[in-house]
């Protein structure tokens, strides 16, 4: 790649259709984007010696589009570097899903199925084999609010991608694949400084009973040492291993939870995942109070509950929405 005619400083006056309104708070970032066809990396800098490259993909058994792989590219200089050719480091590749599936039925569907999830990464057989049960029908990306060029890497203050994705019933699937999708939802995306923002917005295609949604997850193969949950309010609670069994609890106070910190073995790079406990399904109105609000599994993957003891019917054109983040950071920085 010419270093030099592949990288693009955006008029970020330009980009937004007129001068920023002076009053308006806004937060400057440092980012570097760039775009090969699906294949979305989003550079900042991670540390005094390193980028963090963050691509996003299609990924999985579904093959739809987000986090795919944590990369470490060197670089000393005080900002992002504008070679996507350099050697880069992988860190974690790609694994299973962030943005949760679901256990979802159709009010007509087949009476005789096993309840699996749908979406995410899970396949027909309810785990990674078999044939989709979910597929991306519609991925927009924006650099400040413009469109990417191809193959260009290109300074920013915000990235945005927005994937739309048809996810079937556990009892409107089909072996063959062809199965009926029963929902919409539509995950953005949005890249700033020091997160990823997330919101989802899910449009149910018919009446359906939801069994069992996370929604916001974690996967902790680069982060493999320990997790604690949180809030806002309260500090970080007891220290677990990322490897096991393990929750925020489920007395009165922990109700608060809406963070997971997932630190590695080296105790060098951590992971937090927040969920906005204020509105939509972070105010937990579909989970049990016998539930914890976060948990961990021993396969090393973490766990929002936003459906889960409360089995909700939901009709045609009725629509669920939550918002959330992640922060991939040193700790010693």
């Amino acid at each position: 790649m010419d270093r030099q005619s592949a990288f693009m400083r955006r008029d970020r006056r330009s980009a937004m259709g007129g001068a920023a309104d002076m009053n308006e708070e806004r937060q400057i970032s440092n980012l570097l984007v760039y775009k090969d066809g699906s294949r979305l990396i989003v550079s900042r800098k991670y540390d005094s010696a390193n980028d963090l490259w963050i691509v996003m993909d299609h990924y999985g058994s579904n093959r739809l589009i987000g986090f795919l792989e944590w990369r470490l590219a060197p670089n000393a200089g005080a900002e992002p570097d504008p070679d996507f050719g350099r050697p880069s480091i992988g860190c974690q590749g790609e694994g299973s899903d962030w943005i949760g599936p679901y256990i979802v039925e159709a009010a007509e569907g087949s009476a005789d199925c096993r309840r699996t999830f749908t979406g995410g990464n899970h396949a027909f057989d309810g785990n990674t084999g078999g044939t989709t049960t979910a597929v991306t029908s519609r991925c927009d990306v924006y650099a400040d609010e413009a469109d990417i060029a191809e193959r260009t890497a290109i300074s920013v203050d915000t990235v945005t991608l927005r994937t739309v994705n048809e996810v079937q019933g556990f009892n409107t699937k089909l072996e063959d694949g062809s199965g009926r999708a029963v929902l919409r939802e539509t995950v953005t995306y949005t890249f700033v400084a020091d997160s990823v923002r997330i919101h989802n917005r899910i449009e149910m295609l018919e009446d359906v009973t939801m069994h069992r949604y996370y929604g916001l997850q974690t996967v902790n193969r680069f982060w493999n040492g320990s997790v604690q949950y949180g809030s806002a309010g309260i500090a970080y609670g007891e220290t677990y291993p990322v490897n096991g069994e393990s929750d925020s609890g489920t007395g009165a106070h922990t109700r608060k939870t809406d963070r997971v910190r997932v630190v590695s073995a080296d105790r060098l790079h951590a992971l937090e995942a927040c969920l906005d406990r204020s509105s939509g399904l972070g105010r937990a109105k579909y989970v049990s109070g016998e539930l914890p609000i976060a948990f961990s599994k021993v396969y090393g993957k973490s766990y929002f509950n936003l459906i889960h003891g409360p089995v909700p019917h939901f009709r045609a054109g009725d629509t669920l929405e939550w918002s959330g983040a992640y922060r991939f950071f040193r700790t010693d920085v």
